[in-house]
């Protein structure tokens, strides 16, 4: 089998595994047949750097509950990270450290600006954050190195933006979460630049709202979720910006909506004419209401109203 053959496959299964993690009910036979191929083919640490597949395998298995698919996962994860250690000498001491952690990586300590810090028993403080585990991936697998730079020097500029975005806000980083963190930063500018093939204003524009969203301290839960492997780079790198938006953004965008709509019905609906309304804005009295269930059956109507005079509108129960 050819090399460019044996990348494209390592691809095509890498997206077949991240499409059984979003599933409601995960395919686990599938899965363990494409972990299966995974094992008997020729791997590099090239290879792992190009198809992200390590990703894909990792979040696999810590979601997955079938007993073998996750082994197997396990096993694959441990494989490959002698791809970097034979790449990469390391010290001794550095081999035992990383050696007695293997199983769960060092957290990273999400801690928003705006969250407070409780005093402990010996007066020191401590963040009321949420640790988050940095996910093993397949540009660096044990965070141990770095990915190394592109040619472009667009796309380098665009890796350290994300990179600062996905910093903004942690702290308590040591260089291995941080090494993690810039190879995760990389891999999705990948996804973006793989996409577009160029680093043209299309290229620029998606990795500018990237940049914003994940930077974004009102919107703690989207860098989470990357963090912990839950939006892959693949993923994160297509989401359209009312996806990246935080739950309040969301729920706040629901209810613009449902105002328009109400609006719209109102200026369609040409409405009551009275004079006892008075209009706060001009004084007139020359205005048309509606009345619409806005609310549960048991609560009032709410009255909206029409100035037909100077066009100002308003609403009251």
């Amino acid at each position: 089998m050819h090399r460019m053959s044996t990348e494209q496959e390592i691809i095509r299964i890498g997206k077949a595994l991240e499409k059984i993690v979003g599933e409601d009910n995960p395919n686990t036979e599938k899965a363990l047949d494409l972990l299966k191929s995974l094992q008997e083919m020729p791997m590099t640490l090239d290879l792992l750097q190009k198809s992200h597949v390590g990703l894909s395998v990792n979040t696999l298995r810590k979601k997955c509950s079938d007993s073998e698919v996750s082994g197997v996962g396990k096993k694959l994860i441990k494989q490959w990270k002698k791809l970097l250690s034979a790449d990469s000498p390391k010290s001794s001491t550095s081999e035992r450290r990383r050696s007695s952690d293997q199983s769960s990586p060092p957290p990273v300590v999400y801690n928003p600006q705006n969250s407070s810090a409780q005093p402990t028993s010996n007066g020191s403080t401590t963040p009321t954050s949420s640790t988050m585990p940095v996910p093993e991936f397949s540009l660096s697998i044990d965070g141990s190195s770095r990915v190394p730079p592109t040619s472009n020097a667009v796309r380098n500029t665009c890796r350290d933006m994300v990179y600062k975005a996905m910093k903004k806000g942690l702290n308590e980083v040591n260089i291995e979460d941080d090494t993690r963190l810039y190879n995760l930063s990389a891999a999705i500018e990948d996804q973006i630049f793989s996409e577009f093939k160029d680093t043209n204003m299309k290229y620029k524009n998606r990795v500018r709202s990237r940049v914003s969203n994940i930077g974004d301290l009102k919107n703690p839960g989207l860098k989470q979720k990357i963090i912990s492997g839950e939006i892959s780079p693949a993923r994160i790198a297509k989401m359209s910006t009312e996806e990246m938006a935080s739950e309040d953004m969301k729920k706040l965008r629901q209810e613009y909506t449902k105002e328009a709509i109400r609006d719209s019905q109102m200026a369609v609906t040409q409405g009551t004419k009275s004079d006892l309304l008075k209009c706060g804005k001009c004084g007139k009295r020359n205005c048309s209401y509606n009345q619409m269930q806005t609310r549960s059956a048991d609560e009032p109507m709410t009255t909206f109203v029409l100035c037909n005079e100077c066009g100002h509108r308003w609403k009251f129960c």
